[in-house]
């Protein structure tokens, strides 16, 4: 939890909502300029939300928040901006660890966290709705198809005949999952990454169980990350002791240097508009450069960034702070 304790307040009504994580570094740069600008805001860390006594009013709306001797009162007449940085309990991948009535608890917060959509009047960075329809991968692909992008022949399935027929004429094709591959197994976390992988390697009774996203090769591509802030677009080339990664860039993250890139104006606009056509505020795009054609990946609604900023000297943190106080 944190507030602005400018003048030693004991009653706040931010200007700025912040859902975020204990543990987000991201978020503490744009913290920082909150707190220099003596801009009141309030932050709810997750794993926080048990130490606060929390009313919400859902009428008129008002949210009142007793906190460390200090009473927060976030209401539509004061509230200009909510950053939606962290949203609450989207994947649960440990449940079996939990008993039922801590399950109770996390699905009431999870709802009750959700319910901040009353809110709606005020500016979102993104909005809960547009946040969980622009994580699915599938509705992704169709909305940068929309848009003009080139997108690798791409299918989702869990029929290997399926592959043949799609693929006859390809022999190494990439595999994701449709969500984020992060489950807990015992003391260890396993993260399922873009697999590269030999056409003949599919095993029917290993993908039929479920639908995996199978797309062409890029073979000798530049992986491109795009950070979107409203208007505003920065973007960093991926390369791995100077070159080319081969596969995916996060499996070379000891190795890896990113790069201030310039996209064609075209690109730009194609980036901007799928966010804006999305429903987002802020949007990390992977893109990938080969043989002078830019091809769509994916987009992140609430991808990281903060590297960026040491790394490469992008202001994105400037950015977001304009955006939820101007």
């Amino acid at each position: 939890m944190n507030f602005n304790k400018c003048d030693n307040k004991t009653s706040v009504r931010p200007e700025v909502l912040i859902l975020a994580s204990r543990y987000d570094i991201s978020c503490d740069y744009v913290i920082s300029k909150l707190h220099k600008s003596k801009i009141d805001y309030f932050r709810i860390n997750r794993e926080d939300l048990t130490s606060f006594s929390i009313s919400l009013d859902p009428v008129k709306p008002k949210l009142d928040i007793a906190a460390n001797g200090t009473k927060v009162t976030i209401s539509l007449s004061d509230l200009n901006s909510i950053w939606y940085r962290r949203p609450v309990f989207i994947r649960e991948t440990n449940l079996q660890n939990f008993s039922p009535q801590q399950l109770f608890e996390r699905m009431q917060w999870m709802e009750f966290t959700r319910g901040f959509m009353v809110f709606g009047d005020c500016k979102w960075m993104n909005h809960p709705v547009a946040t969980y329809r622009a994580e699915n991968k599938i509705v992704q692909l169709n909305a940068a198809n929309k848009i003009g992008f080139r997108i690798p022949k791409t299918i989702i399935t869990n029929a290997i005949n399926s592959i043949s027929e799609n693929y006859a004429d390809y022999r190494m094709l990439v595999i994701k999952g449709l969500d984020t591959v992060h489950i807990k197994k015992a003391d260890s976390d396993i993260f399922g990454y873009t697999t590269i992988v030999n056409k003949n390697e599919f095993e029917d009774s290993v993908i039929s169980t479920a639908p995996i996203i199978v797309q062409e090769f890029l073979e000798q591509k530049l992986d491109l990350r795009v950070t979107v802030v409203s208007d505003e677009l920065f973007c960093a080339a991926v390369k791995n002791f100077g070159k080319f990664v081969y596969g995916d860039w996060r499996l070379h993250k000891d190795t890896v240097t990113f790069e201030d890139f310039s996209l064609p104006t075209s690109v730009k606009k194609h980036c901007i508009e799928l966010t804006k056509s999305l429903g987002l505020n802020f949007g990390a795009i992977d893109l990938a450069l080969q043989d002078n054609e830019y091809y769509f990946l994916e987009i992140n609604p609430t991808g990281e960034w903060g590297w960026l900023v040491d790394k490469v000297g992008f202001p994105i943190d400037e950015s977001i702070f304009r955006f939820l106080t101007c």
